[in-house]
């Protein structure tokens, strides 16, 4: 295959490539690639071909970049210099002529971030065309199979198989503990199946990454949807992640010292449950007076998908999260709009995006465990970052709120002040509740729908886990990168126990 790669950079780079610098650099980065050095090789190979990409081939190849590459220092931060290499080389190899689906390996070093500790990584990328290495989802086609009696007996049995699902996986996996996957979903991509069409990250790739596997470069400054779901499917496979699917989990039981959890595939039996199911299958709509009596179209953000049905109505946007103020920008295009909220929505500063916020989170969390006080500027994971549309949407002057409505009629809403607007359409952006239905017959579930926990673990079940479903189980756990800390303590947690009782 090098030799193969290395005849397409022939063909192909000869032109510009007159010193031989790509060539000698991916020919040496594929012979790594084929023997798998040891971590200190790898790491001083990349630094070392990052310096003589930075003094040889850049100022040869900078008029092919979109834009000239930031230049960097041999002092500065080793994670900085392999993210910038990584996305030079990528950047070279992604938009030249080099035949459809050409094969592209590219060193990484791994996700050196959260104290995730992992060896330096070839990644394998498939470009999908010459021009665009934009991932493509693919429809789940998956079947069930058929499992044994003795098959449907695990250590450990995982409800969910979205990021949160994944990454206590991956950890698990490091533990060499023996579980499966139980997921509803018909392919891998969790929650990102059912967002709406438009729907980006609001962090770059490189800072929304599960353990082990940095999400590759995207093509935009935030990934689409597409991408995380092609992203979530490629790390299943990377790491052989024994996921079943689709299974609907309907509820679980205590049975001595084991768990059974019954699905409509079947029954499997289990020492340990780790919930990791999110939020999406229960989206929450507040109950507003005369609701039931509205004869216009009501729908949650879980199930818009774009702006189309709405073209030329009276539509109101209820909340004042993130995607309300996606979904308002794209919807006051081909609608009049009224975007209710609250309280006046918090708009970030323009240059605060989802990676501020994470290390704004990760403070406050190492505060607390620590005793500490400390002053952090405004703005939180639930406060609007300004991506590409609502900065567009900003322009036009619609990002303006008003207070909720008093109560509904057949064709519209009341105001507090006993005004009346018609309204057609309502798409409530209220949020979500963790699904976690499945645990009532643990008797676990608070009046408030969560879990009383100690980190991730029940305190009234301590062999059931839940991760994933936000601030209460881990700051930012319902991210994916800030996923990653409770999932690796989730992990730990559970090998230990396993570790203990095989003592007994």
């Amino acid at each position: 295959m090098a030799n193969n790669f290395l005849k397409t950079i022939n063909e192909n780079m000869g032109m510009f490539d007159k010193h031989g610098f790509i060539k000698k650099t991916l020919f040496t980065l594929m012979t790594f690639a084929t023997l798998d050095v040891k971590e200190t090789q790898a790491q001083r190979f990349s630094i070392n071909s990052l310096m003589l990409m930075e003094r040889e081939m850049i100022p040869s190849l900078g008029r092919l970049w979109k834009s000239k590459p930031e230049r960097i220092s041999a002092s500065q931060h080793r994670r900085n210099e392999f993210d910038i290499y990584n996305r030079r080389v990528f950047s070279v190899f992604s938009h030249h002529a080099f035949p459809q689906n050409c094969k592209l390996h590219y060193l990484n070093p791994g996700l050196l971030q959260n104290n995730v500790e992992e060896k330096p990584d070839f990644i394998y990328r498939k470009l999908s065309t010459a021009t665009d290495a934009k991932f493509q989802s693919e429809e789940g086609k998956e079947k069930s199979k058929d499992y044994s009696v003795s098959e449907r007996k695990k250590q450990t049995l995982i409800i969910g198989g979205g990021q949160a699902g994944l990454a206590v996986a991956y950890f698990l996996n490091r533990h060499k503990v023996d579980y499966i996957i139980l997921d509803q979903e018909k392919g891998p991509g969790g929650a990102w199946q059912h967002g709406w069409d438009s729907l980006h990250l609001f962090s770059p790739a490189r800072w929304s990454s599960l353990p082990g596997w940095p999400m590759p470069p995207s093509d935009e400054d935030y990934p689409s949807k597409d991408h995380v779901i092609h992203y979530l499917t490629e790390y299943e496979k990377r790491y052989n992640i024994p996921v079943e699917r689709p299974v609907k989990v309907k509820s679980i039981r205590k049975v001595n010292e084991s768990f059974v959890t019954y699905t409509d595939k079947g029954e499997w039996e289990s020492q340990i449950i780790v919930s990791a199911t999110g939020k999406w299958s229960y989206p929450f709509i507040p109950d507003y007076p005369g609701r039931e009596l509205y004869k216009g179209k009501q729908i949650h953000s879980a199930y818009y998908q774009n702006p189309d049905q709405f073209r030329e109505q009276r539509v109101l946007i209820v909340g004042g999260g993130n995607s309300g103020a996606q979904i308002l920008a794209e919807v006051s295009k081909v609608a009049q709009t009224t975007w209710v909220t609250l309280e006046a929505p918090l708009f970030l500063p323009d240059d605060v995006d989802g990676r501020v916020l994470f290390e704004r989170a990760t403070e406050r969390w190492k505060a607390l465990q620590e005793g500490r006080t400390i002053e952090i500027p405004k703005g939180g994971l639930g406060d609007i970052v300004m991506v590409p549309s609502v900065k567009e949407a900003r322009t036009r002057n619609v990002l303006k709120t008003v207070r909720p409505f008093k109560q509904f009629k057949e064709d519209g809403v009341i105001w507090p002040d006993g005004t009346h607007s018609q309204v057609d359409s309502i798409i409530w952006c209220t949020g979500f509740k963790s699904a976690i239905e499945h645990l009532r017959e643990l008797n676990v579930i608070e009046p408030d729908d969560t879990v009383k926990v100690k980190g991730t673990r029940s305190l009234k079940e301590s062999n059931l886990w839940l991760v994933g479903y936000g601030d209460w189980v881990g700051y930012a756990s319902s991210t994916l990168i800030g996923v990653v800390r409770t999932a690796r303590d989730t992990a730990i947690q559970i090998a230990e126990f396993l570790a203990t009782r095989g003592k007994e």
